[in-house]
């Protein structure tokens, strides 16, 4: 799942350099449980990839995150961004984005 950051509402706000302090470093929020099952602790670098491209993420686990879900927060910067993991398709109703409906699979680095 793509989710909007608290402090920076994905690109909005980016210029700011005390928003972008508080936004922190690049993360995947995933839950423990899942974490464990992978041998992924909290704070491990990960790699977020799929038939599509691929980023480097800080994991971050979040008992508010569902087993089998993973949230990428916020818009940033360079190349291997998490917008290098969506599709590019419309959903077939309303023509909207599938931002949300996409698999990936999160490694260790």
């Amino acid at each position: 799942v793509c989710a909007p950051a608290v402090h920076t509402l994905n690109s909005t706000f980016t210029e700011s350099e005390p928003l972008l302090v508080l936004r922190g470093e690049r993360s995947l929020r995933m839950n423990g449980t899942d974490g464990e099952r992978l041998g992924l602790t909290h704070g491990d670098q990960v790699l977020c990839r799929n038939e599509l491209g691929q980023a480097v993420f800080r994991l971050r686990t979040d008992k508010a995150v569902s087993p089998g879900t993973v949230v990428a927060e916020g818009v940033y910067s360079g190349e291997d961004t998490v917008n290098s993991l969506l599709h590019q398709r419309l959903t077939d109703l309303g023509a909207a984005s599938t931002l949300n409906d996409n698999t990936v699979e999160v490694l260790p680095i």
